[in-house]
């Protein structure tokens, strides 16, 4: 069981850790370099949404790697995991939102507002909110998602067996 446990912190912890790294680090550092060498916008958009891309399949193996040690230590009757399986349920279904929907939304839009350019015509205003919209969104998710990691991460750090004896260790 204790092995269980502490597999789980180390995914959740390096599930963590890269994220932050990924939301910090990277992505800003590309688009940093990209501007300081007059790289268009367009071209930082697509080195980071494919960043993100690959990265969201990964957060998929992640959030499904995390769902079966947390069933198990549910099925071992340890504090906080049913909580813990909801939550992972939650990260799974931002993980597929993140990687099959907001991400190509993203991208999508950012295509279109490239695409249509310097006409600023109401195509491009449409397309500029949208693609303003899903960003807003995907930054407030991935926020969401890593308060869900760090409340895993205390949930498992709490989890003890419970008592099977209503009078409890000791009491009789």
């Amino acid at each position: 069981m204790n092995s269980a446990k502490n597999f789980l912190f180390a995914l959740l912890v390096s599930w963590l850790s890269m994220s932050l790294l990924v939301d910090v680090v990277a992505i800003p550092t590309v688009f940093q370099v990209m501007r300081l060498e007059g790289a268009s916008l367009l071209l930082a958009g697509r080195i980071g949404g494919a960043l993100f891309s690959k990265f969201n399949g990964l957060e998929i193996v992640l959030s499904v790697m995390t769902l079966l040690p947390g069933l198990y230590l549910w099925k071992k009757n340890l504090t906080g995991m049913k909580a813990l399986v909801g939550i992972t349920f939650l990260l799974i279904i931002l993980a597929f939102s993140f990687k099959f929907y907001m991400s190509p939304q993203i991208s999508h839009f950012a295509e279109e507002v490239a695409r249509l350019g310097h006409d600023k015509g109401e195509l491009y205003l449409k397309a500029f909110e949208q693609r303003t919209f899903f960003h807003g969104l995907y930054k407030k998710l991935e926020g969401v998602k890593i308060l869900l990691l760090i409340l895993s991460l205390v949930l498992i750090g709490m989890a003890q067996k419970k008592e099977s004896s209503i009078f409890g260790k000791g009491n009789l």
